[in-house]
């Protein structure tokens, strides 16, 4: 026991001093706070908004504003209602209201064009507001505590996209005379003048628009001199931001010239053509109608005319995207192309079949399956000299616990599609927890193969010598094991199938994963259920011991293939602390594996095991803290390979900005990214 004790001071120094270096390490010349500020992107960016109202008190039948105030993080924007590409979630708001108020629908500042993710955009920056007017009912009584409550929904974006949200509620009375809340008017007053876009078009102006030979053009006919620096910012999509919109101004006259909008890459829906076309004029420099700069118009195709009164109430049709709470990124679905341009592939449930199960086939042989595939192997040769129907019996709870595993793998992926969350094949190999203990499990059968412990049969459901046992719950865990651990490992060939199926209805999707599944299988089946080629393996003898330590090659092998993929989740510092918990892991085992086997003391047994439970608590929280850990925040930069491709850290901006430019884009995505 002595030995024992020596041993175990040496170890946990080591261990003290490992962990006092990796906190240096974690940290080495700043602290958190000034590493996000200099990258920008780090930690989570948020706007802040509020609720402004114009009135303390409200006549029957009168009118006041609610004004929504969103003040964006530096960099980031909003979208005005025709964002420009069709696919972003705009301000919206939904109101409960006392009974008989009525609420306009939401208007929108006048915008500016902007670059987002690589295409021309609308939209907002810095401090902007959005107003509802809010109309009470005639027969409205004074003396009453009116509530109100406002549900508001935005999305910011900069490099990646956030769904944000607020509800506000607030009370105005109801009284025989309109009280103005003069905060109202002295916040907003110039901002209204400047951006908000009024409804009251001056006779002096006059707006025609034509729709010929898929262009449209408007002409702005004026009484007095119109100012160089007019915009139109069309409401309803009927113009394409995508291709140039040209400006011409010349004294009291201007056009504004563009193409019909037919779609694009990112949003290929047409938007429906109107009998008119709407939207804000607005000049940065001169008023256009009073003291305000902007001015919502809406014009029927046809010659110059005095303008109609317009709105900007939704038309049905205008079919706007809702925003979706909990999601983190836009909606983005463009066409799909193959890398010579030309349109991709659509398969259908007859030709993915074949691929599916050659899929399955082709992963018997990948890194991530290849070790449970050599043990299994050893295990059908263990079995040589058995009752055949035994060894049949094996080979079919080895299928059944792989196609366990898939359709449960399968029905969480389908159900979690369902339920508008953007996940593929592989999904749960994303998730920190499960991918940690999938390494943990794989670690330690690794370990058991090379020898360092040997425990029996209480623990060997998870480690090696269960894949080897002739126990049906030894093939049957094999199985789960082998469909966990291949899904990063899935063949090219099998990424489209897998991709293909998620989109389909339940059943015919479990049927494509059962033919992927039984493809994994087939030689498993096929060994089992041919007797006479199990006979041409080598029969049992001490070659086996030394194939199973051999196998632990592959198993530590695979264990650095998907660390690569977990560091891309928790970052360099949660793959230093999990292997740091590999360290603890390893002496919790070792001192399992030495002192407690069955021939030591009985009290020597007791003792190892209670320090080898301490080491495994010391590891477990080291686990929680790799978990925890957050990706590692860089810039990044372009890898030019020997052979002349160029490799760019993705963003969806980057891919956006050279779709737009035309060029084709390979991206390398893999199940743990």
């Amino acid at each position: 026991m002595r030995k024992l004790f020596t041993t175990l001071i040496g170890l946990t120094g080591f261990i003290g001093l490992s962990t006092s270096a990796f906190a240096q390490f974690e940290d080495p010349f700043a602290s958190g706070n000034d590493l996000a500020g200099e990258l920008g992107d780090a930690g989570p960016q948020e706007s802040t908004s509020e609720i402004i109202v114009s009135a303390n008190s409200i006549k029957a039948g009168e009118t006041f504003k609610v004004a929504l105030k969103l003040s964006h993080p530096p960099k980031w924007h909003s979208y005005y209602f025709n964002d420009g590409i069709g696919i972003s979630q705009v301000p919206a708001i939904k109101w409960t209201l006392p009974a008989g108020f009525t609420a306009s629908a939401l208007t929108f500042p006048a915008p500016h064009e902007m670059d987002s993710f690589g295409l021309n955009s609308y939209g907002y920056e810095g401090v902007n507001y959005f107003i509802t007017t809010i109309t009470a009912p005639a027969d409205l009584k004074a003396g009453s505590n009116l509530s109100f409550t406002a549900d508001a929904s935005w999305q910011i974006c900069k490099v990646n996209c956030t769904q944000e949200k607020a509800s506000y509620n607030f009370s105005v009375k109801s009284a025989d005379t309109t009280v103005i809340n003069a905060a109202y008017a002295t916040e907003l007053g110039d901002y209204v003048a400047k951006h908000v876009p009024t409804f009251v078009v001056p006779d002096s102006l006059k707006v025609g628009a034509k729709d010929e030979n898929g262009t449209i053009t408007l002409t702005f006919v004026s009484d007095n001199k119109l100012p160089a620096d007019l915009h139109f910012y069309e409401y309803d999509r009927q113009l394409d931001a995508q291709k140039p919109i040209k400006i011409k101004v010349t004294d009291k006259t201007a056009t504004i010239t563009g193409a019909r909008n037919k779609g694009n890459d990112f949003s290929d829906e047409v938007p429906p053509t109107r009998e008119f076309i709407r939207g804000i004029l607005y000049s940065a420099s001169t008023p256009l109608s009073g003291d305000n700069h902007a001015i919502f118009i809406s014009s029927k195709w046809g010659a110059p005319a005095k303008a109609e009164s317009a709105t900007m109430e939704i038309i049905k049709d205008v079919v706007k995207p809702e925003a979706k709470t909990g999601s983190d990124n836009a909606v983005v679905s463009p066409k799909a192309i193959s890398l010579d341009g030309t349109t991709e592939t659509k398969y259908t449930l007859l030709t993915v079949i074949p691929f599916a199960l050659l899929g399955g086939l082709i992963l018997n042989i990948m890194p991530c399956v290849f070790p449970v595939l050599g043990l299994k192997i050893t295990g059908f040769a263990q079995q040589a000299g058995e009752d055949k129907s035994k060894i049949k019996i094996h080979g079919m709870v080895f299928a059944l616990g792989i196609l366990v595993s898939m359709w449960i793998l399968a029905g969480a992926l389908i159900v979690l599609k369902s339920l508008g969350d953007d996940v593929g094949w592989g999904f749960q190999l994303q998730n920190p927890v499960l991918l940690s203990i999938i390494l943990i499990v794989m670690f330690a059968m690794g370990l058991n193969l090379c020898g360092l412990f040997e425990i029996g049969t209480s623990m060997t459901s998870v480690g090696g010598d269960l894949q080897m046992k002739k126990g049906y719950s030894g093939s049957f865990f094999s199985g789960l094991l082998t469909t966990i651990i291949a899904t990063p490992c899935s063949a090219p060939i099998v990424a489209p199938v897998m991709g293909f199926a998620t989109n389909l209805s339940p059943l015919p999707a479990l049927f494509v994963f059962t033919l992927f599944g039984l493809g994994i299988a087939a030689p498993f089946l096929i060994l089992s259920f041919m007797p006479k080629l199990i006979q041409k393996l080598p029969k049992p003898g001490a070659w086996m011991v030394t194939f199973k330590k051999i196998m632990a090659f592959p198993m530590f092998a695979a264990v650095i293939f998907f660390l690569g993929g977990y560091m891309s989740i928790t970052g360099q510092t949660g793959g230093m602390w999990l292997l740091t918990a590999f360290l603890t892991y390893t002496i919790a085992l070792f001192i399992f594996g030495h002192w407690g086997v069955p021939y030591k003391p009985k009290a020597t047994r007791y003792k190892s095991f209670a320090i080898s439970i301490l080491f495994m608590i010391a590891g477990i929280w080291m686990t929680v803290n790799s978990v925890n850990s957050q990706p590692d925040k860089s810039t990044g930069g372009a890898l030019t390979t020997a052979d002349g491709f160029i490799w760019e850290k993705w963003t969806p901006e980057k891919v956006a900005q050279y779709r737009a430019e035309g060029k084709t884009v390979y991206v390398d995505f893999t199940a743990d990214t």
